[in-house]
């Protein structure tokens, strides 16, 4: 609304703001952080501004695939692990609605490339067979049942992981960032707490990071070469 204001100078600004700066400093929206369990400034704290690339490292690679059931997105997360204990996210794919034998060929060639020290996979529910397929052909493949103690320790280790500036988020990663961003720790009636997004939202960008986060914490790095195909 203001005259001197023009669309390129908007813009500009928007370029050089992460997305959650974005927001509350120029759409004046005020983020509820009652629940949330991945504050403003703390994810701004762990954000930076670099390219992503899918290309081999030098560094010990964990890959964590959150499997899509029902209404969800497959996502899979890439870090890299330095040498000071500290991870960098490198590589992030979402699925929708893609069929699983493409997914898995994915997957194969991805683990090929970048030949991971281990690759978290959650196995509960529809990524029971997934898993077992993988697992067959992979050796780094490693699967974990996500209950509610397992959830709890997994973003419980991703927090710290955040809270003590031990990884980095691209900040240009807008979904990974928003799905942090709402993710709640709420207390139920019957006084247990439950780890997850919002009724209608998602949360498999932070599920998917969170098992690449949980792997590379709790795996002694490793480097295996599978050949299976070359990648395209």
């Amino acid at each position: 609304m203001a005259p001197h204001i023009t669309e390129e100078d908007l813009e500009g600004m928007r370029a050089s703001m992460s997305p959650l700066e974005w927001e509350q400093e120029m759409e004046m929206k005020f983020l509820d952080e009652l629940n949330a369990l991945f504050p403003y400034d703390l994810i701004l704290s762990c954000t930076e501004d670099y390219e992503i690339k899918l290309e081999p490292k030098q560094n010990p690679v964990y890959i964590g695939i959150d499997f899509g059931r029902y209404r969800d997105s497959t996502v899979i997360t890439a870090l890299e692990k330095l040498d000071d204990g500290s991870m960098r996210v490198f590589f992030i794919h979402e699925f929708q609605k893609t069929d699983f034998n493409v997914q898995v060929e994915f997957i194969e060639k991805l683990v090929n490339m970048l030949s991971p020290s281990s690759v978290a996979i959650d196995k509960t529910g529809m990524g029971i067979p997934l898993y077992d397929f993988l697992s067959k052909k992979l050796p780094q493949v490693g699967g974990i049942t996500i209950t509610a103690n397992v959830k709890e320790a997994m973003i419980q280790t991703l927090h710290n992981a955040m809270q003590n500036r031990k990884l980095t988020i691209p900040a240009d990663a807008t979904e990974l960032i928003n799905q942090l961003r709402i993710f709640q720790r709420v207390q139920t009636k019957t006084g247990h707490v439950k780890y997850e997004a919002p009724e209608g939202e998602h949360d498999d960008y932070v599920m998917s990071l969170a098992l690449a986060v949980y792997t590379a914490v709790k795996k002694a790095p490793t480097k295996v070469r599978i050949i299976s195909g070359f990648w395209k």
